[in-house]
């Protein structure tokens, strides 16, 4: 587990810096994959890579309805990250699709994406914060109910 730590904390270092220096689009795919990184590498939406049942996860989410592109403001949240922010049922989808394929990449992909760029969602309900925290971030919220319902960020869950 350590070994996937240190290397999803590489990834996350080489997409910090390509940012930096204001690369963008497929530069980044996970290795045996066509749909998981930043953009894609695939010819049509059919074409998949060698870790096919990741990918096929990768491709799901990319292509869940409802995403907020960076700088786009939707429900009155706008999206200051550079990636697409997509609701929190499409981001449990998600890790729940890397989870059910258990391999190698694709707890890869959901180390890197949950637990080391700790992507963003947004759903309708209560805002909540920050109840107990660890080195690794929040391990328990509580809703703030004396806030209304409507649209908010949320931390998407450890994987």
């Amino acid at each position: 587990m350590r070994q996937v730590y240190l290397l999803s904390l590489l990834v996350f270092l080489a997409v910090v810096a390509a940012q930096s220096e204001g690369r963008q689009g497929s530069w980044y795919i996970f290795p045996g994959t066509k749909w998981c990184g930043k953009g894609n590498r695939a010819k049509n939406y059919d074409d998949l890579g060698e870790a096919d049942d990741t990918d096929r996860c990768c491709r799901a989410h990319d292509k869940a309805p409802g995403g907020i592109k960076s700088g786009q403001t939707v429900h009155n949240i706008t999206n200051k990250f550079k990636y697409t922010i997509k609701t929190c049922a499409a981001d449990e989808e998600f890790r729940q699709c890397l989870k059910n394929v258990d391999s190698r990449i694709s707890r890869m992909v959901g180390t890197v994406f949950f637990n080391v760029l700790k992507a963003k969602c947004y759903a309708h309900g209560q805002p909540q914060a920050c109840e107990k925290k660890s080195w690794s971030g929040c391990e328990r919220y509580y809703t703030l109910q004396n806030f209304p319902e409507g649209w908010h960020l949320y931390e998407s869950p450890h994987f």
